[in-house]
């Protein structure tokens, strides 16, 4: 006849129930820690956004341009100055897709400048269009004119043996035959300036007086 199984002790049988009832209080555990992520307040979750993305405002723009490596389009953009950033270094470069927001802004700076900018390439193109070829006219060349030292603003010059001054009271030049006056006028004596700083000019006539010396009259350049 075999021998009888042992029977069971107590102590072994309290074992075993305390660690069944050990996991599943650890089980109740997670389930309450899951249930409770679950079912987490949305505002919280609208707080931690909030607090991640940083809110940028414009405070103006500087100034604007088009000339830019990354740009071949030639897009304008516009320096923008950020509120609460006084360090140059933070300024950026923005087109106007990225300053909806600061509309009002915008179309100040413009006013401000006269007129919304026009990209490089496009102020190159602009200009009066031709309506056919034009011939310019010759342009008059001046006739060029020898120029005397002038004397002291004080000092009247004398005239020379054979010339004589004209009376300007009784005296008129004669009149020129189609507007020549070269053949008539001999030669500029000299040129003086006066004490209001006026340019004169003694001309010296081929018309001769009664005493047979050639007259020679004042003229303001």
């Amino acid at each position: 006849m075999p021998p009888p199984l042992p029977a069971e002790s107590d102590a072994e049988s309290a074992g075993e129930r305390l660690t069944a009832e050990k996991l599943e209080a650890l089980q109740a555990a997670q389930d309450d820690q899951e249930s409770n992520d679950a079912v987490k307040d949305p505002e919280e979750d609208e707080d931690d956004d909030d607090e991640d993305e940083e809110l940028y405002v414009v405070e103006k723009i500087v100034e604007h341009g088009d000339d830019f490596k990354d740009n071949p389009q030639k897009v304008m953009r516009y320096l923008i100055k950020w509120k609460g950033y006084e360090d140059e270094k933070d300024y950026t470069w923005e087109s106007e897709a990225n300053l909806e927001g600061a509309r009002e802004i915008l179309e100040a700076y413009w006013t401000k400048i006269g007129g919304k900018p026009l990209p490089s390439h496009q102020k190159k193109k602009r200009g009066r269009q031709s309506t056919g070829s034009q011939v310019e006219p010759a342009k008059k060349q001046k006739r060029g004119r020898k120029s005397l030292p002038a004397p002291e603003p004080d000092a009247t010059p004398e005239p020379p043996v054979g010339y004589a001054d004209v009376n300007p009271d009784t005296w008129k030049p004669p009149a020129p035959n189609d507007n020549a006056w070269d053949p008539l006028v001999m030669n500029v004596d000299t040129i003086e300036k006066d004490n209001n700083g006026e340019l004169w000019a003694y001309l010296v006539w081929n018309e001769k007086n009664d005493d047979g010396r050639f007259n020679r009259s004042k003229a303001r350049l």
